[in-house]
């Protein structure tokens, strides 16, 4: 649910210089796949219908997990984002981003941790987490968020080629003595189910952008609140 709310909120203030315009909307659609997949496209169109930008992310499907040690910390999460779409092909791979929730934990708790990203072959570097998005207040609880960029690294290779290429990765949370807190495991040789997703989602956001009122208006803020 939080998730998908930013998610939305990215994409409805993606383009700040072109959202000014009451006219353009957001377009966006999903489609689920196997263990928790999803592919999302969004595009940004004018007031006249037309497509402005696109935006496509894929969450591969994740194999294994193991539940964090921190009661207020989840498990690290993956979304892969793709530039360049078109009806038959889901584009290239631009970036990849691990993310993490915090639900009652203190301000401080994303500070104490650090991403480990671990490719089934050898491969591994590390990404720091940084707060992202708004707070949300949960029962009692604040929930907060974190995300790091997988493909800012010093590390020698090429993060992108592996994180295409490559059959899985594991994103290993661990603390500041190198200790694992949470982990997961994601299926990035899924391309069949992503590819066959991404047709669906596709279809789906063509045909909001034919009828926008479905859409979300451009640069709107997020009025949802989660009780």
């Amino acid at each position: 649910m939080i998730r998908a709310l930013l998610v939305v909120g990215l994409l409805t203030s993606a383009a700040p210089a072109l959202a000014q315009d009451d006219g353009q909307w957001v377009c966006s659609a999903s489609a689920k796949g196997s263990k928790n997949s999803h592919v999302d496209v969004g595009v940004h169109i004018d007031a006249d219908g037309e497509v402005l930008t696109r935006y496509v992310s894929w969450a591969p499907p994740m194999l294994e997990e193991s539940k964090s040690q921190y009661p207020d910390l989840g498990t690290p999460g993956l979304t892969v984002y793709y530039d360049d779409a078109e009806a038959d092909g889901i584009g290239e791979l631009t970036n990849a981003v691990g993310d993490l929730s915090s639900v009652g934990g203190p301000d401080q708790a994303f500070r104490w941790v650090t991403l480990h990203i671990l490719l089934d072959g050898g491969d591994n570097w590390t990404a720091d987490l940084e707060r992202f998005g708004p707070e949300y207040q949960i029962g009692a609880n604040r929930y907060r968020y974190a995300s790091a960029d997988l493909t800012s690294t010093d590390w020698d290779g090429d993060p992108y080629d592996r994180l295409e290429t490559g059959a899985a990765v594991t994103l290993s949370l661990r603390d500041s003595m190198g200790r694992p807190v949470a982990q997961a495991r994601y299926d990035l040789a899924a391309k069949a189910e992503r590819d066959r997703l991404f047709r669906v989602a596709w279809r789906k956001a063509e045909k909001m952008r034919k009828n926008p009122k479905r859409c979300d208006k451009a640069g709107g803020e997020e009025t949802e609140t989660v009780p």
